[in-house]
Parts: C-alpha cells; structure tokens; sequence
C-alpha cells in the first residue's frame, strides 16, 4: 500500500516494482493540489534515486535520450495538471550528479 501525501513519485522502498502505483497516486495528489490557485509545481529533483530510477546503477550515465524517455510522463504530466504558468524548472544538479552527466 503506498502512503498518503508522499511529495513526489517515489519508487523505493514499500514502492520498489510499484512505479505504476506510485505515479497513479503521485498524479491524483498533484490534480488535488492543482485545484489551489495559488500553488505552483517545481519540475526537477527526477535523478534523486528516491525516485526509483536505475541510472546510478550503470556503467555509463544516460543520455540526453535516456532521462527523456523516463521523465517525460512526469514532466508533461505536471504541466498538464498545473498548467504551463504554474510550473517551473529547476535544477537539482548537485544532488543529481551522482546519477546523471
């Protein structure tokens, strides 16, 4: 059973080989959210390995094509919810550099 609230898709833990339940209530909790005029969404921090991704696992760092294809759903689906007005970029390189370039 996943847990209420969780900030972002998390996919380890009492999650790992959950990533479908885990963005279902990522998703249901950001559409919640998104109903608040005043809220905004940050669009970073998906290299954190709280996320469940495998980077950090391999060899090589991914590609420019490999993050794409896994943070794609994430990304677009944050600025569906909240709307390209609400939504900002940001960077989370230092954090992110043990997984990725």
């Amino acid at each position: 059973m996943l847990r209420e609230g969780i900030g972002g898709p998390v996919a380890i833990g009492l999650c790992a080989g959950k990533r479908d339940e885990a963005f279902a209530a990522w998703h249901a909790k950001n559409r919640e959210v998104a109903t608040f005029p005043n809220t905004y969404v940050k669009l970073g921090g998906l290299g954190m390995e709280m996320i469940g991704f495998d980077f950090f696992e391999k060899s090589e760092p991914p590609s420019s094509q490999d993050l794409e294809k896994d943070w794609r759903l994430y990304v677009e689906n944050c600025i569906a919810t909240f709307g390209p007005q609400r939504s900002m970029f940001e960077s989370n390189f230092l954090v992110d550099k043990g997984t990725y370039s």
